[in-house]
């Protein structure tokens, strides 16, 4: 399941093999289900049994067990091997639901997808945005925006220097777009893959956009927020914004107040 989750999520992907694989077979149907949930697919796969070659060849190997780390580091040098957990910043352990019900099964699928997403968002880097960013942002606009900002207004901010994008490999899995006016700064917008989330990726692009505006001299930093985006709120808070005031009726597709945060960035 690890396999085909992982490939949902990056482009750099990634190759299951099993420490003990008897007859090469196909993948069981709780399994099959239980992966359905991320977008991934199990129909066309079949086990195949790990090689010292392939311990070898590969950068990284990731167990689901410390049992089974600790087996392999024999074999090779042992930093290129971690679990799953270790990949996420965690301590844990991921137990095979082989022959279990579907619910044991859909368990172990959600624990592996969150160790993916945290261990993904853990390895990802805050970049400014350049023009190759352009499409990507602008889909993730008219993705997750009603009031979706153009390619033309998302490229003058590229151009401005204001929009930051958090990058995996050569994937983008999110953007912020703010400005700066003498000592404030505004949070203008902030989006991250929706499969990608519940992993850090907001709250790290987040404080990489707080840093840089304070490099260039804010005190303070605002942004509005949907009243009902408990999340967003959660994120905001967590990072010490301040609840401020209300905009009635500010969100127009819905006619949905808008909450205003501050920040203070001085003794940040």
């Amino acid at each position: 399941m690890a396999e085909v989750i992982y490939n949902t999520l990056s482009s750099v992907k990634a190759q299951s093999a099993g420490i003990s694989v008897g007859i090469p077979s196909g993948a069981a149907k709780n399994a099959c289900i239980a992966v359905e949930k991320y977008g991934a697919s199990l129909e066309n796969h079949i086990s195949t049994q790990l090689t010292v070659e392939d311990l070898e060849k590969y950068s990284l190997i990731i167990t689901m067990t410390s049992s089974q780390r600790d087996m392999l580091r024999g074999y090779v040098n042992e930093d290129k091997i971690i679990t799953l957990a270790e990949f996420a910043g965690e301590d844990g352990e991921v137990s095979d639901p082989y022959g279990g019900s579907l619910e044991l099964y859909e368990k172990t699928a959600e624990q592996i997808r969150n160790y993916i997403v945290k261990g993904i968002a853990k390895r990802s880097e805050c970049v400014f945005a350049d023009y190759n960013a352009l499409d990507q942002i602008t889909k993730m606009e008219k993705d997750y925006f009603a009031d979706s900002w153009s390619e033309t207004s998302v490229k003058l901010q590229i151009e401005n220097g204001k929009v930051i994008v958090i990058k995996h490999g050569e994937d983008i899995l999110g953007y912020c777009i703010f400005m700066v006016a003498a000592d404030e700064g505004e949070i203008l917008r902030i989006a991250t893959l929706q499969n990608m989330r519940q992993g850090g990726l907001g709250k790290k692009l987040l404080s990489s956009a707080i840093c840089e505006m304070k490099a260039n001299g804010v005190n303070e930093v605002f942004l509005e927020v949907r009243a009902g985006n408990i999340s967003a709120i959660a994120l905001y808070k967590s990072i010490g914004f301040n609840e401020i005031g209300i905009r009635k009726g500010y969100y127009k597709d819905n006619n949905e107040d808008a909450r205003l945060f501050k920040l203070e960035t001085k003794e940040r």
